[in-house]
């Protein structure tokens, strides 16, 4: 993994101003609002013109300033540690500042608003949700000003054309037998993958709150049923969305790579043999596949369990896709037609 000097980055300065900003305006917004801010500040977490929710002013600055607070955290990471991986770098940016400045668009967009009609019953969002999103877009200044992104991208880029120029190099050593074997349509080889056990704790607890979401929606006779029937089915899809990758099959037939999910059998991806263009067996770093779990982005997808081997395929319409998985070797040249 390369690295990089904070002297490298591109307007350096305002990167750290705009890291350091939130913090100031929530301090100095407490400041101007003083005795003129309830005790009681007016939320408004959804479209809503009139507050839908109503916390503690102290609690509610003291949250602010702490989402705040994180944007100082990481303008002192980046000076501090002058040799952070590029991809970690972009990461603390886009995290921290959107993170700091949601935390101060949240305390100016709901205490002003607060302060100004003096009774939080009252309290009118208005210009409050402008400055929400403003904030929000503020947020993704810092990671896009780096610069960072342009590099990263063409890198990736580079390394896509070595795999895919190393996949036809493969290819042009396969025999006519193993293109025969191919095109009986048997099952070449099948492997399944279980989830770490973070992902098998996430799935566990959101089973939990499913069945807490039931309970109180039987127990409490006024409750909302219309909220309670859209919460559970929102956390009905994210157990299904996370139980279905807790234990994946990978299976490569005659007919190509097909990936899913061995609980549930949803498919996760699938690619037929005319399809792929090359496949190679590389370490998978999680960070540059968007993550960890079922991901997707800008000319892909993958699925990704923990830091390890993996079959990387590209497809013949540019796109890529990579799993995790034991034996990737065995995978990659199963798919590009020779024997294992």
């Amino acid at each position: 993994m390369s690295s990089t000097s904070v002297n490298q980055f591109k307007h350096r300065g305002w990167i750290i101003g705009l890291m350091l900003l939130p913090t100031l305006l929530v301090v100095i917004t407490r400041g101007l609002l003083g005795a003129s801010l309830p005790p009681v500040t007016a939320t408004h977490w959804s479209t809503t013109r009139y507050p839908d929710g109503f916390t503690d002013s102290a609690v509610f600055f003291a949250v602010c300033l702490t989402l705040g607070v994180v944007g100082v955290v990481v303008a002192a990471l980046v000076l501090i540690f002058r040799h952070l991986p590029k991809p970690l770098i972009l990461s603390l940016l886009f995290i921290g500042g959107l993170t700091a400045w949601v935390g101060a668009g949240l305390f100016i967009g709901c205490s002003v608003p607060t302060a100004l009609a003096g009774d939080p019953t009252r309290a009118v969002l208005g210009a409050g949700g402008l400055v929400g999103i403003a904030a929000a877009l503020m947020g993704l200044l810092p990671a896009a000003l780096s610069g960072l992104s342009g590099p990263l991208v063409r890198q990736n880029e580079a390394r896509r054309a070595e795999r895919i120029a190393a996949g036809r190099k493969a290819a042009d050593y396969q025999t006519p037998a193993s293109s025969e074997s191919l095109a009986a349509g048997t099952v070449q080889m099948e492997r399944i993958v279980n989830a770490p056990a973070w992902l098998w704790a996430l799935g566990v607890t959101l089973i939990g709150l499913v069945a807490f979401t039931v309970i109180m929606a039987l127990t409490t006779p006024q409750t909302d049923l219309w909220l309670l029937t859209w919460m559970l089915f929102l956390e009905v899809v994210c157990v299904v969305l996370v139980g279905g990758l807790l234990r994946i099959q990978i299976r490569v037939t005659g007919n190509g790579l097909l990936v899913r999910s061995a609980l549930f059998g949803f498919p996760l991806r699938r690619i037929e043999n005319r399809n792929v263009l090359a496949a190679t067996s590389e370490l998978i770093e999680p960070m540059q596949w968007g993550g960890w779990g079922w991901r997707f982005f800008p000319g892909g997808s993958a699925v990704v369990m923990r830091r390890t081997q993996g079959l990387v395929v590209e497809t013949v319409n540019g796109k890529r896709f990579a799993v995790t998985m034991p034996d990737s070797e065995q995978a990659a040249r199963l798919l590009q037609g020779a024997e294992g």
